[in-house]
């Protein structure tokens, strides 16, 4: 019976070893237990955490793109203020317009046709004073090469091109895209 005894001894402590947890792997703090009710709680946590991350993101992004709105605002602004910059000279400048361009002169300006086609602007009061041939150019005349023209007012007078022309320019201007 003693022989007996120990063997359903050794036998329960063979089967019971692994179920109490024993073993030296499951006895290390690396690999705890937790409950569900942890596990859920912590995961609500890193939820919580995630959307708040997220909602601040969005706020950012919205702030940045509001930003980039009115930088290409600005920009736009800037590029019309630069089209339509008022340009002095007191010498010759060199002034080349391409496409629908126009250049619009102030009283007192000079300008000469040295390349390319280009056609007269003009107002109620009169056209462009062609200098070189002694003459009145009329609305939507062809300008001559080579002839100095003089604008008498600051009324909106100037030259419109259709392609590509190439002036030389003395006074106040103003290039516009039309």
């Amino acid at each position: 019976m003693k022989k007996k005894s120990i063997i359903i001894l050794i036998i329960s402590i063979i089967l019971i070893y692994p179920i109490l947890g024993f073993s030296s792997d499951t006895a290390e703090s690396d690999d705890p237990l937790i409950t569900l009710s942890y596990l859920d709680y912590r995961l609500d946590e890193v939820n919580s955490e995630f959307s708040e991350n997220i909602s601040n993101q969005s706020i950012i992004v919205e702030d940045l793109e509001s930003t980039i709105k009115e930088q290409a605002e600005l920009i736009s602004s800037l590029k019309d203020d630069i089209n339509n910059l008022k340009v002095s000279s007191s010498t010759l400048e060199v002034v080349e317009l391409s496409g629908k361009q126009k250049i619009i002169l102030e009283a007192g300006s000079e300008i000469i046709l040295r390349a390319g086609t280009a056609y007269a602007i003009t107002s109620d009061q009169g056209g462009l004073s062609d200098v070189t041939s002694g003459v009145d150019i009329k609305q939507d005349e062809s300008i001559p090469r080579n002839h100095q023209l003089i604008i008498p007012r600051s009324d909106g007078r100037g030259v419109y091109v259709d392609n590509y022309a190439i002036f030389m320019v003395t006074g106040v201007y103003e290039i516009i895209d039309y």
